[in-house]
């Protein structure tokens, strides 16, 4: 796990939105801040699918399309249901439609090539798109941490997963775009984010952020 002090700021400015609430709320518990986000995006997803969009027409055809959810979601559904929701009628009506919708694919002339060419789970795609989104504000929170005076009460942890994302990611860009202008033959000048990169990623990997005038000191 990597360490990622710097999630809670209550020296700066509160969260502006609903990625930043989202990841300070994730840096309160052990584990992987990303991981804990994500879980919790499905979650909130199942509860509104469960009550408000069990009905929608364009919903359900999505998820009819995907014959549903993978084994993971499927089960993950069901406990949302059982512990959160509990709405064992949305489910029924969602769980009725999904395996009608298969047994008439099943009468289909081919039923392998109709039940093996499908669209991906329709919650892992989601899942995917909030990780993204969230592993995006952790690397910018990292950069911006540089300016800002944090003394965290919590921490908050990648796994190594993401980590591994993060490493690809835009601080990874910059990094490679500050090593390649120190070369004597580069004339094109260091963007503020490629300026900062290298302490950046000395917080982002050190967990820890403090004061620091980026552009006074450098790099």
């Amino acid at each position: 796990m990597l360490v990622l002090s710097w999630l809670r700021r209550p020296f700066g400015p509160r969260p502006f939105d609903v990625v930043d609430l989202a990841l300070e709320a994730a840096a309160e518990v052990p584990g992987c801040v990303i991981c804990s986000a994500a879980r919790r995006a499905t979650e909130r997803s199942f509860d509104a699918l469960l009550w408000e969009l069990v009905n929608d027409p364009a919903v359900r055809g999505r998820i009819r399309e995907a014959l549903g959810f993978c084994p993971r979601h499927t089960w993950e559904l069901v406990r949302v249901e059982r512990t959160r929701t509990r709405n064992v009628l949305g489910k029924a009506i969602l769980f009725e439609d999904i395996i009608r919708h298969v047994s008439v694919l099943l009468r289909n002339p081919q039923p392998r090539r109709a039940l093996t060419t499908r669209p991906p789970c329709p919650a892992c795609v989601d899942e995917r798109e909030a990780e993204r989104t969230y592993l995006e504000r952790v690397l910018q929170l990292a950069q911006e941490g540089l300016s800002r005076h944090v003394t965290p009460p919590t921490t908050g942890s990648l796994c190594s997963r993401h980590l591994a994302a993060a490493a690809k990611g835009q601080l990874a860009d910059d990094l490679a775009g500050f090593i390649d202008k120190q070369r004597w033959d580069v004339a094109t000048p260091l963007t503020p984010a490629e300026r900062a990169s290298v302490r950046a990623a000395a917080g982002f990997l050190g967990g820890e952020c403090v004061v620091l005038d980026v552009e006074a000191a450098g790099p």
